[in-house]
């Protein structure tokens, strides 16, 4: 079975290895990874806490306030660091926050619309 057959046959090739050349988000995506990581001892640790010890409430609600700010850091970060390329007419180009946010995505993509040639596609990430 093909591993991109989730595509809908708009994905040449070359897009495919212009995805795999796309380094740049790597560590971008380890980074944002290690602050993932960091929000869920956050967010257990101020979970258990109350629970098991019958700490403060405060203590609770102060978990979810930081484990909120940083998740959204984590996305706006995200968002400010990658452009698509249409896989029609290979234009770069960036779509709006609420756009990006509820596009339907694969790791590598977006389905978003160039706004060159107004196609809907699964967009290459860069």
């Amino acid at each position: 079975m093909n591993k991109h057959s989730d595509f809908p046959g708009n994905i040449s090739q070359s897009i495919f290895d212009k995805i795999k050349k796309t380094k740049k988000l790597k560590q971008l995506r380890i980074k944002l990874l290690l602050i993932g990581i960091s929000i869920d001892f956050i967010l257990w640790g101020s979970i258990l806490y109350f629970l098991f010890y019958q700490g403060n409430l405060i203590w609770l609600l102060l978990g979810i306030l930081i484990t909120v700010a940083l998740t959204w850091y984590i996305a706006i970060n995200y968002y400010h660091h990658t452009c698509y390329i249409c896989p029609h007419c290979f234009h770069k180009f960036r779509v709006s926050l609420s756009k990006w946010l509820f596009a339907r995505h694969t790791p590598n993509t977006r389905y978003l619309t160039c706004d060159k040639c107004s196609q809907k596609n699964y967009c290459i990430e860069e």
